[in-house]
């Protein structure tokens, strides 16, 4: 049985709760816990409060923040805006608008999304949403009706409204492309755009997508995106996507300074160079292969020609310009050495 003892320590008392047991007949101490003086012992009484006999848990500040976002660009009704369906049960904008949400935060299926939805202070905030409603076949039943060009409407909607209200910086902009395979069957004759090819995954056995996405340097804010086959080449496909993009932006471009937009070289064509060269409102910044310019490989690094960087962040980086044909084109091309963290010197051309 364990029972209450203390200890003198100059002017001060301190108790232990302990118990005691035998041991060939012998009293030995099984086990000794510090409690302290009198006075933190009354403390530690005092504070216990009582268990209240309902409570409720909600994740609240993530959520909260992706709901403040959302009410003020005013999402869930520019999307159910593109997307028409009948006054009956929640509309397409609300569901994914909780599918972005969670996409956001604590990603799940959409078997799942009820079991996280309910413990957020979302359900707070959409009263009339319960696990019938918010079951995946409801999710999907509503999401099938939703055609391409209703997401392209919907797209440039929510981002004419977040440039407006953000203040996002369009001057400089990053373009890059990608293609991510997928479980799609090669019986599945419905599906146009997944198509066999070359990934950095390796599986050529599945048909894979092609992404390009747009975003702004600043704000890494996702300006516009396009899916194509995954059998097609990005230099042939970025000139209809580039295309695409110019009529989307053109009321959005600066008159002093126009859209200045970053790509890689896979891109490289003469025709997609022409297309900025043709459209004042845009500039690029490209790359090409050093193995192209061959005169430029022998120029040393203690060249006089290479010019120091001011930025501090780029202390080790050193460039020089010269003008060079390029499919046709005379262009500006710099020259970079730069060492990398192994202490390698490498060098590029843009």
């Amino acid at each position: 049985m364990a029972y209450l003892t203390k200890k003198i320590s100059g002017n001060n008392i301190y108790y232990y709760a302990e118990e005691s047991h035998r041991v060939n007949g012998v009293r030995r101490r099984k086990w000794q816990k510090y409690l302290g003086p009198l006075f933190k012992i009354i403390e530690a009484i005092d504070g216990v409060r009582e268990k209240p006999n309902y409570a409720e848990i909600f994740h609240l500040g993530t959520p909260s923040a992706y709901l403040n976002t959302v009410e003020r660009i005013n999402l869930v009704n520019s999307l159910n805006n593109s997307f028409h369906k009948r006054k009956q049960g929640l509309r397409i904008g609300f569901y994914l608008t909780i599918a972005a949400i969670n996409r956001a935060i604590c990603p799940v299926s959409k078997t799942s999304l009820w079991e996280w939805f309910k413990d957020t202070i979302l359900l707070r905030a959409f009263p009339n949403v319960d696990k019938n409603s918010l079951s995946s076949q409801l999710f999907w039943d509503n999401t099938k009706k939703i055609s391409y060009n209703a997401i392209q409407n919907a797209w440039k909607q929510i981002v004419d409204k977040t440039i407006a209200h953000e203040n996002i910086d369009l001057s400089n902009v990053s373009c890059d492309g990608t293609n991510f395979y997928t479980f799609i069957s090669s019986f599945n004759m419905r599906c146009s755009i997944a198509k066999r090819g070359k990934n950095k995954q390796g599986r050529r056995d599945k048909k894979q997508v092609s992404f390009a996405l747009f975003c702004t340097r600043k704000d890494h804010f996702p300006l516009y995106f396009d899916v194509y086959e995954g059998n097609k080449h990005d230099s042939k496909e970025f000139e209809k996507i580039i295309e695409k993009f110019f009529k989307n932006f053109n009321d959005k471009c600066n008159s002093n300074k126009g859209i200045t937009i970053v790509f890689d070289k896979g891109n490289n064509s003469k025709d997609n160079f022409e297309k900025f060269i043709n459209n004042p409102n845009y500039h690029f910044v490209g790359s090409v292969k050093v193995d192209d310019h061959k005169e430029l490989g022998p120029v040393l690094n203690n060249d006089k020609r290479f010019i120091k960087l001011s930025n501090p962040k780029l202390e080790d980086v050193k460039a020089f310009r010269v003008k060079k044909i390029i499919y046709g084109i005379e262009m500006t091309v710099i020259e970079i050495t730069f060492w990398d963290p192994d202490g390698q010197l490498l060098r590029s051309a843009s």
